[in-house]
């Protein structure tokens, strides 16, 4: 049975009347549904073969998963940079990782989301506890020393500093007297290149607070 929107020739999402000259109209593989590219933000040849649309894609994921598989292995920041750096000019064939546009590491992306037949591995350092491995922040009984320990010092006292923030006067999170791990104590993140964490509620419904360090 051939699809309505198919029919009536409008594009899927803003209901406009398709070109059929055009050659940059695309059709969802499971539904049939025809879309302009420029409506789902992407161009005819950055997408999958078996590109889905949104509506599609929602009920494929109910089937699929994201999932994390636990690695013993330790690597130092350095050791892990290398690894993530290396990952991302093999996979986008450059000479220097820095080459890639963000705008092309976003469509990438899309389109492994949206393939469910590939496969693509990659590494995250998840829930590292701030208090025994440190953080882009400094704490308040640290030692500073060089020429910027002032700034230091300032920085480590800051109320912006995750490891003050939870603990402040205002803060109800300063009245449970225990350091709760991932609350009280900011957690660190290590990700490389079309690293995942699905949207979630944080823990009690508390709001989340997150720097991005490079």
């Amino acid at each position: 049975m051939q699809n309505a929107s198919k029919i009536n020739g409008k594009c899927a999402h803003c209901m406009k009347i398709m070109d059929e000259q055009d050659a940059d109209n695309t059709e969802c593989f499971e539904c049939g549904q025809e879309f302009h590219s420029k409506c789902v933000a992407l161009k005819s040849e950055e997408l999958p073969p078996k590109w889905r649309c949104l509506q599609c894609l929602k009920k494929e994921l109910k089937e699929y998963e994201f999932y994390f598989v636990d690695n013993e292995s330790k690597r130092t920041l350095a050791q892990f940079k290398t690894k993530a750096d290396n990952f991302k000019k093999n996979y986008f064939k450059v000479a220097n990782h820095e080459e890639v546009l963000i705008e092309k590491v976003e469509t990438e992306y899309w389109k492994n989301v949206a393939d469910f037949e590939g496969r693509i591995e990659v590494e995250y350092g998840a829930d590292l506890e701030s208090k025994k491995l440190g953080s882009g922040f400094p704490r308040s009984k640290d030692e500073f020393r060089g020429a910027d320990a002032d700034r230091k010092y300032q920085w480590a006292r800051h109320p912006w500093n995750l490891n003050n923030l939870p603990v402040l006067e205002d803060s109800a999170l300063s009245h449970v007297g225990t350091d709760i791990s991932g609350m009280v104590v900011p957690w660190v993140y290590v990700g490389m290149c079309f690293s995942t964490f699905c949207w979630h509620v944080e823990d009690h419904w508390t709001y989340s607070m997150n720097y991005m360090h490079q």
